[in-house]
């Protein structure tokens, strides 16, 4: 499971009110996050070269991977895979 943290950044996928809730944290304290229906993100994740949600949080999908930019900032990377069991999870 690749994951890659910018320090102090963080990246978790909770489960939120039949849809999943992405969220960046930086120093344990929640900076920025998204509510989306979770068959919108798993089709985001079967793309490449696909960006998803507009403004402060974005999240951008490559071949193996996706980043996650706040404020235009890349602050994670995670695998396609590594992403894909969170969300399974959630």
């Amino acid at each position: 499971m690749h994951k890659k943290s910018f320090s102090p950044f963080n990246f978790k996928i909770e489960s939120h009110n039949n849809k999943v809730r992405i969220v960046i944290l930086k120093d344990d304290l929640e900076i920025a996050c998204r509510t989306e229906q979770k068959r919108i993100v798993s089709n985001f994740l079967n793309s490449s070269g696909e960006r998803i949600f507009k403004g402060r949080l974005q999240l951008l999908s490559n071949q193996n991977e996706i980043l996650v930019f706040v404020k235009n900032e890349l602050v994670y990377e995670i695998s396609k895979e590594a992403f894909a069991k969170m969300l399974a999870n959630s």
